[in-house]
């Protein structure tokens, strides 16, 4: 399982010029809801959503996405 990168996607927004996740949310077409679950690990990302945030930050998959611990 993978989970979002939430470092490597905020510095990538912070070069694109989005500071916030309202920003970010904005800019990629994703709600701010999925947005904050993506980022705290509380949800998956599908598809959808990882192909959007790649494509708009210039990132690949490597970068935005990182392994996920094993839930307990």
């Amino acid at each position: 399982m993978h989970r979002i990168n939430a470092t490597a996607l905020r510095a990538a927004a912070v070069q694109a010029g989005d500071t916030s996740a309202y920003a970010i949310a904005k800019r990629t077409g994703l709600s701010q809801a999925t947005l904050s679950r993506l980022l705290s690990g509380k949800q998956m990302p599908g598809r959808r959503s990882t192909t959007r945030l790649c494509i708009t930050y210039r990132m690949t998959m490597q970068e935005l996405l990182e392994q996920a611990e094993p839930a307990g």
